[in-house]
């Protein structure tokens, strides 16, 4: 294979019906595919979902070279597990039309998000609300990214989501939802990637208020769509196409009948 050779590659989602028998039948070369893999699967370490281990960890099972996953060469596991995520971001970047110039496995990443909540007690039973983190340099000191553009596309990207997550959640949810700075500061999440890269925090998972939203199914369904609507903005407004935000189904059905007529009533969703 000429892109992404020696780690796995997602070809999408499939429905498979119980009632039949499934059947996976892939057009390549035999040689140009040495496994298949069904869902995430386990972690035959740890015994849990491979999402929920370390990134170095999976990254290890996903062939990702030692050289990249080993950051502080053998000092520190707990660095070496956020530190290496950058490193990933390049080396599958590297080659592509991208980043033509570097080494890597030839596949275009168009940007980088890390998500993070907070750590400690934050005002006790405040509500911390967002912070966006981005770096104007990479680890070689650059302000610009493979193609010449500035690393202030970061900035861009973070202001895009942070407003968004904002908005939504004031909106939504907690009307006194903060927003926070956009930090400029090199987090290696943040400074590593040579793609727009940004780092999104909330949520001080020891603060009562944060979590009571945080553990909300439909507050992290509808933080996850604010950072999709962001990120649709952004790439639309760099690239200067149109966007449409994919609607959401409709709420409160409910019918109502009329001597010889039944009226259809909903609220669409946000």
């Amino acid at each position: 294979m000429q892109i992404g050779a020696g780690t796995w590659i997602y070809v999408g989602k499939h429905a498979f019906s119980p009632q039949q028998t499934a059947r996976i039948t892939i057009h390549a070369p035999k040689q140009q595919i040495a496994a298949i893999r069904l869902g995430g699967g386990i972690d035959t370490t740890a015994n849990v979902p491979r999402f929920a281990v370390g990134a170095s960890q999976y990254l290890h099972f996903a062939g990702i070279p030692d050289s990249i996953l080993d950051y502080t060469q053998g000092e520190n596991t707990y660095t070496n597990d956020y530190a290496c995520r950058g490193q990933w971001v390049n080396y599958l970047l590297g080659g592509s039309q991208l980043a033509p110039k570097e080494e890597g496995l030839r596949i275009p990443v168009d940007m980088s998000l890390g998500l993070h909540s907070d750590a400690g007690i934050r005002g006790g039973d405040s509500i911390v609300g967002t912070l966006l983190i981005y770096y104007d340099r990479d680890d070689n000191k650059s302000r610009n990214l493979p193609l010449g553009d500035s690393r202030l596309h970061c900035r861009y990207l973070g202001d895009y989501l942070q407003s968004q997550v904002v908005e939504d959640m004031r909106l939504l949810h907690a009307p006194n939802w903060n927003r926070r700075s956009l930090k400029n500061a090199g987090y290696a999440e943040a400074r590593q990637p040579r793609v727009p890269a940004i780092l999104l925090e909330m949520f001080s998972h020891q603060n009562l208020n944060d979590m009571r939203l945080g553990l909300d199914p439909k507050v992290k369904f509808d933080i996850s769509r604010a950072i999709y609507k962001g990120i649709l903005k952004y790439f639309a407004a760099t690239r200067g196409t149109e966007y449409i935000v994919q609607p959401l189904p409709v709420q409160s059905v409910n019918t109502s009948l009329s001597g010889d007529s039944i009226r259809l009533n909903w609220q669409p969703a946000t």
